[in-house]
């Protein structure tokens, strides 16, 4: 009962906060930084949009630690020499999934901005 306690009041408490800023922390960041080609233009945001998708994406996974005695979910990099070999794939996959939510709405802020330019007072 302990180490479930443990996880319970621990872990627990910070997991709902952790997964927020890992499901959506990070897309909603991918989708404000690609729609700011309506304002920026898009050298910018590829500029200052991919450095802050990419580093989002590869801090926030979760892996298990490894322990025998208490294996709770802990970020990644806490146990990076346990988990560099198995969270390789997965962070390919996620930089693929939010890399292309960011070029979705990169494209759309673009295409907007060709549309409906945007006023002279930021509108």
């Amino acid at each position: 009962m302990i180490p479930l306690a443990t996880i319970a009041l621990g872990f627990g408490l910070l997991v709902i906060p952790y997964l927020m800023l890992e499901w959506v922390a990070t897309p909603a960041v991918a989708l404000v930084m690609g729609i700011q080609s309506r304002w920026w233009s898009v050298p910018a945001t590829l500029v200052f949009g991919v450095p802050l998708v990419v580093l989002l994406t590869v801090i926030t996974p979760v892996v298990g630690s490894g322990s025998e005695s208490l294996n709770v979910p802990v970020p990644w990099l806490a146990v990076y020499s346990k988990s560099k070999s198995s969270i390789m794939p997965i962070l390919r996959e996620r930089l693929l999934w939010w890399g292309a939510l960011y070029t979705f709405s990169l494209l759309v802020g673009w295409a907007s901005r060709r549309v409906l330019p945007p006023s002279e007072n930021g509108g």
